[in-house]
């Protein structure tokens, strides 16, 4: 048997993988320390892709909100979206809203969500207004592109028609995307506003790391566009 060669560098080894080590560790320290600057010198995001009359009409006081649609219909990522653009639209006194739930318009339409740009089923705004009398308009909503792994993402399309006259008051299609400097520079400014819990300084906290925060975060700057009242 060959006998076995000595090491004639023991502690080599030990210390290419301590520098490697300090390496990555001063590299993502860099990489964190550049990206905070970038965000600071970020302006908010603003959401712009939308039509919006400036004040709501005084008679315009209570709106039909039917379920967010979303393709392909995931039923977990819908409730928690439904249950949090509910509690941010209800914060904004816009309106009264009255929710409508996915049984309830499956009894009506046969659907247990539309789309704010598909064909509406036949004499649904009036179908609408029988089984809620005195409303004033409908929201549809609608979210697309979502990313559950960071950076996250989100979009929000929704429209508000006035069941009267059969206008739009207000219509938005926006993309909130987390590895954008202006969207992280908005999360946090929503995040010190609202005391969201803070995970950790790098992270940005909670709403940059949970898909549900951050859904708090799309809405409020969703519905933040709505009409002045």
């Amino acid at each position: 048997m060959k006998p076995k060669q000595p090491n004639i560098f023991p502690g080599v080894k030990s210390l290419f993988l301590c520098s490697l080590g300090f390496f990555f560790i001063c590299f993502s320290g860099c990489r964190h320390a550049n990206r905070d600057k970038i965000v600071q010198r970020a302006t908010p995001h603003v959401p712009s892709n939308l039509h919006s009359v400036e004040r709501f009409p005084g008679n315009f006081q209570r709106v039909v909100v039917l379920p967010c649609h979303y393709f392909p219909e995931d039923v977990l990522l819908l409730d928690y979206v439904d249950a949090v653009f509910r509690q941010e639209l209800t914060k904004k006194r816009a309106f009264e809203p009255v929710f409508v739930s996915r049984e309830e318009l499956r009894e009506m339409v046969g659907k247990t969500q539309l789309s704010p740009q598909g064909k509406l089923p036949e004499n649904l705004l009036a179908r609408l207004l029988t089984a809620h009398p005195g409303v004033d308009g409908v929201m549809f909503l609608e979210i697309f592109g979502y990313r559950a792994y960071k950076p996250l993402a989100l979009g929000v399309r929704g429209k508000l028609v006035d069941l009267r006259s059969g206008d739009f008051i207000w219509a938005l299609d926006e993309t909130f995307d987390a590895g954008n400097a202006s969207v992280i520079a908005a999360a946090d400014e929503f995040q010190k506003r609202e005391q969201v819990t803070t995970f950790s300084k790098h992270s940005h906290g909670s709403v940059l790391s949970s898909p549900r925060a951050f859904a708090k975060y799309v809405a409020d700057a969703a519905f933040g566009t709505l009409p002045l009242r």
